[in-house]
């Protein structure tokens, strides 16, 4: 059993145990005061303990947010159109549309995609494989030089156009954030998380958003990523 912290990677032999993926918090890392330490240190404890990748609050309201951004984003085009928009509100998700979502992204959470890593020139799969194990592991241990992965593959079709992105696998979420936090961009190669198709879709609107209010003129707003998902918000001015 892995006894280092989710969050910050460090030995946690006084670690709390999340209820959903298994994985051990340091009680200062979780945000967690005494007295909630000692709730869910109790033999039978009545309340739950979810580590920031399991926490569901945040990924039913990370849902319901993209919902009302799309809403939102009809509503603009119909008023651009001249076409009196309706009321807007939230259409409400199915239990099963929230569980499936926190399913997946419990799947992809140890995952990192690789973009813009040119194909390897090897003449067999064998080898090519191998070069690209090796070209990643060269990449992130520039940064953190103990860095393993457990699983590396190219994702979908080979083209001329662009290198297919590469999936590595890791062995916990916490490795992942703490991957993300430490690289920095060489030779336009990108890491990001390994997004569900909402979450896809989501970082794509907000985009298009800043791209459209950055073109009609809003010149104090900037794209914040947090692990890997974008969010607009106001320049800070001292």
């Amino acid at each position: 059993m892995n006894k280092k912290c989710a969050k910050c990677n460090e030995l946690c032999p006084d670690g709390i145990k999340c209820d959903i993926c298994g994985l051990l918090v340091h009680p200062d890392c979780a945000g967690l005061s005494r007295t909630e330490v000692s709730c869910l240190r109790a033999k039978q404890r009545k309340i739950s303990f979810y580590c920031e990748n399991c926490d569901v609050v945040n990924i039913i309201k990370s849902l319901k947010d993209q919902i009302e951004h799309i809403s939102h984003e009809i509503a603009s085009i119909k008023r651009e159109k001249s076409v009196p928009a309706p009321p807007i509100t939230n259409p409400s998700l199915s239990e099963d549309d929230i569980i499936n979502e926190i399913v997946e992204r419990q799947q992809k959470a140890a995952n990192i995609i690789v973009y813009n890593l040119p194909e390897s020139k090897e003449s067999s799969i064998n080898e090519r494989v191998n070069d690209d194990q090796t070209r990643c592991l060269n990449i992130l241990r520039k940064n953190m030089p103990d860095t393993t992965f457990i699983k590396c593959n190219r994702l979908g079709k080979a083209s001329e156009n662009r290198p297919r992105p590469i999936k590595l696998q890791f062995a916990s979420p916490g490795q992942v954030l703490q991957i993300l936090r430490s690289y920095r961009v060489e030779y336009n190669i990108y890491l990001n998380r390994d997004l569900t198709i909402k979450q896809r879709n989501h970082a794509y609107n907000v985009r298009k958003e800043f791209r459209t209010r950055k073109t009609n003129g809003e010149e104090d707003i900037i794209l914040k990523y947090t692990d890997g998902v974008p969010k607009i918000v106001k320049k800070n001015v001292h």
